[in-house]
């Protein structure tokens, strides 16, 4: 890791939007707000396209968008799917149970409500919207969350809809499907306000401990945060998709890195070099197939099969800037690899990468350099694509080699699981936000936010709290388990069972079955099993096994059956053990040495207590005898 930067120098500044789906029906219709494994049973196919604004003006994100010119693929269901989300027919009034969710987040951070809520359209046609917009309101402003670097300052509190889910991405053509759009979304928004990564990352956790003592749906994909970072040496960057609240610290802080290491460069290229224009590299731009025909380079020869061509830029100047770090794992070759990924181009190879690794041959590499006339400070990327795509492709390298001189250009960046994040689009301007006609207004009353203030739910740290000294539980564990923690209240105050042995399901079991599987287990299954461990006196050794079936999406009874229908003679499959390892008797580890073979014969199907009382019980008897 890289020396810490001064944030107090460098003029940091980061902010967060937290999403989170709320566990009620969809937002303006009464479909459920399930998300379906199952075949769909309907496709519908759209076109989308950029309109101007009231103003006039397109954004700059959705221009971005209808350059691809993608066809998108609805799919959907007819039994929790209605033509509202297909958009043919109006929406119906706002979801009541989903607005007093967010009314409660606002009232529970001092927040100041609006007097009526105004639904607005925001242009969206990534495809992600059959509109083309997604429809959003505001219900309050001005919040504050505490943290060990000051209070910090919610902007807004909004109800939204989710987008459809993506299913497969091509480069012309894209599959949605529709179950997922439509669920509320509670979306908190701070103001550019964090002074290090660190308070983004306890703000963000703090957030998280507050909407999931909200009525919200759990598990992977339930809240989506969006960071935005800026320094004195960059711009604001918007980065999309963050899963985990840990994850915020290590993406605010590679972000911070990455604009001073791109100022750094831009700095020293105007010193060394001096700006050029877009026509400049399109002079030193060729086609250069016929010099690789017979080329053994892996990561074009499968292209040029194909019947794709190759293109080299040369770069004054750029020796080396190719190769320059910008933070950890990533490099500004690696920035322009991003800006062509999004017309389906999988790679670029830049003259900063050691040409006998990639499989070239020095002729083929000098070759190059000849062919584009460079000298010993320049520098060359190549890129292979279809005929078609070469044209946008370069259209976007030679505007980001360009701002290069520039700094850090304003994007909307994907978050990546190591902390880095990739190019998604430009980001969006302000001339995308409209109000929704179909909707009247919702006034909020003062009586009734004086109502939902009288049912505040307790705040989830405060539960925990509770709980840790109630069930005599380090609280420290119990943070581990906070999706669960309304299960192992419930396991063990109304159904009776041990804190302890409860806990560790949660802690030990539940989580090995996620980091196995990649199944969230919802909260509601897993009490659902600890219901039938008390009504059927189901094996303790079972559990884990059944948690492993029920990761396949199998309900808590038909994943215990097995287990509940099993008759054992605990006396009769001791025997059996001990007369198939009779050499080991007499043995004083005899004990141990049979256990294993007992417990696999039995393992969920007699607690281990009584399988190791019922085998020390026979083999005394044969000591004896």
């Amino acid at each position: 890791m890289s020396a810490p930067l001064d944030w107090k120098e460098i003029e940091f500044r980061g902010g967060i939007e937290i999403h989170q789906q709320l566990a009620t029906r969809k937002l303006f219709c009464e479909c459920p707000a399930e998300v379906r494994s199952v075949e769909p049973d309907l496709t519908t196919t759209r076109r989308l396209h950029a309109v101007a604004s009231e103003m006039g003006e397109y954004d700059p994100a959705a221009l971005h968008e209808a350059r691809r010119a993608r066809t998108f693929h609805y799919q959907s269901y007819f039994d929790s799917v209605c033509l509202v989300e297909l958009d043919e027919e109006p929406p119906h009034p706002v979801n009541r149970e989903a607005l007093e969710i967010v009314v409660q987040s606002g009232l529970m951070l001092d927040a100041r409500m609006v007097d009526e809520i105004q639904v607005m359209r925001k242009t969206v046609i990534d495809g992600s919207n059959t509109a083309g917009f997604q429809r959003t309101m505001l219900v309050a402003t001005d919040g504050v969350v505490e943290t060990s670097e000051g209070p910090v300052n919610l902007m807004y509190f909004c109800l939204e809809e989710d987008a459809a889910r993506i299913i497969h991405a091509g480069d012309r053509d894209v599959i949605y499907r529709l179950d997922r759009l439509g669920i509320p979304l509670l979306e908190i928004v701070t103001g550019p306000v964090f002074i290090s990564p660190t308070q983004g990352g306890e703000v963000a956790d703090k957030l998280g401990h507050l909407v999931r003592s909200l009525n919200v749906r759990r598990g992977i994909g339930s809240i989506r945060q969006d960071v935005n970072v800026s320094t004195k040496y960059g711009t604001r960057i918007e980065i999309k998709g963050v899963q985990r609240h840990r994850m915020v610290p290590t993406i605010m802080d590679y972000e911070a890195r990455r604009q001073v290491s791109l100022w750094e460069i831009a700095e020293g290229l105007n010193r060394e070099t001096g700006p050029f224009e877009v026509s400049e590299l399109k002079a030193r731009t060729k086609d250069i197939t016929r010099l690789l025909t017979d080329t053994e380079v892996k990561a074009l020869r499968g292209r040029l099969d194909r019947g794709d061509i190759i293109t080299a830029i040369g770069v004054p100047g750029f020796r080396g800037r190719f190769g320059t770090p910008l933070c950890p794992g990533k490099r500004l070759g690696t920035e322009m690899k991003e800006q062509v990924l999004t017309l389906g181009i999988r790679g670029i190879i830049h003259s900063d990468e050691a040409w006998e690794q990639l499989g070239f041959k020095e002729r083929e590499w000098e070759g190059i350099r000849s062919e584009l006339d460079l000298h010993e400070q320049d520098a060359f990327l190549l890129f292979a694509s279809p005929p078609t795509l070469v044209e946008k492709a370069l259209e976007k390298l030679h505007r980001r080699i360009v701002h290069c001189f520039q700094g850090v250009p304003k994007e909307s960046r994907r978050a990546l699981k190591d902390g880095n994040s990739q190019y998604m689009r430009p980001l969006p301007g302000e001339a995308r936000m409209y109000p929704e006609t179909d909707i009247p207004p919702v006034v909020l009353r003062l009586d009734y936010l004086e109502e939902v203030g009288q049912r505040l739910p307790e705040i989830l740290e405060e539960k925990l709290e509770r709980l840790a000294e109630q069930l005599d539980l380090p609280l420290y564990d119990l943070r581990k388990i906070a999706p669960y923690v309304d299960v192992l209240h419930r396991a063990v105050e109304g159904l009776g069972l041990d804190p302890s042995w409860t806990f560790n399901v949660l802690a030990s079991n539940v989580t090995d079955v996620r980091r196995r599987t990649g199944a969230e287990l919802p909260p509601e299954e897993v009490e659902g099993l600890f219901r039938l461990i008390a009504q059927t006196g189901l094996c303790r050794e079972a559990v884990l096994p059944v948690l492993e079936e029920m990761a396949s999406g199998l309900a808590p009874e038909a994943a215990a059956a097995p287990y509940l229908e099993a008759e054992v003679d605990l006396q009769d499959e001791v025997r059996h053990v001990v007369e198939e390892h009779e050499e080991h008797l007499g043995n004083p580890k005899a004990f141990e040495i049979l256990m294993g073979p007992l417990m696999d014969r039995l393992r969920g199907k007699v607690e281990g207590v009584r399988a190791a009382q019922a085998l020390r019980d026979t083999l005394a008897k044969v000591a004896v005898s």
